[in-house]
């Protein structure tokens, strides 16, 4: 039995994920103070920029020490906040595999990890 597919075509001004990603972060920030922002010093590539503009002691630039993101990410989280934690998506997985197995996943931390290109 042969399967049909319906082709999906992608509006002209689609936006980039950056932009998505930046946007909806910056959208949920103001809905909810709670929420913070963490990147790996790739706020330029993502866009979140203009989130530092509006926010700035809600957007966290780590620098390039994912590892260390992590565990940054999971203390806000267990003093309530709700980190969002940007980086290239090979530093989000392999990099920093342990702090998020063991600072994040282990404690049941409430964290959202984007791992991007």
């Amino acid at each position: 039995m042969a399967h049909q597919f319906k082709t999906v075509e992608l509006e002209k001004d689609a936006q980039e994920m950056r932009q998505v990603y930046a946007a909806t972060v910056l959208e949920l920030m103001n809905e909810n103070e709670n929420i913070v922002a963490l990147d790996a010093d790739l706020v330029s590539c993502i866009g979140t920029g203009g989130i530092a503009k509006v926010y700035p002691e809600r957007l966290i630039n780590c620098g390039i020490q994912e590892a260390n993101m992590m565990g940054v990410a999971a203390g806000l989280s267990a003093v309530g906040k709700i980190p969002y934690v940007h980086t290239f998506a090979p530093f989000a997985s392999r990099r920093s595999f342990d702090q998020v197995f063991l600072s994040i996943g282990y404690s049941r931390q409430n964290v959202r990890i984007i791992g991007s290109d």
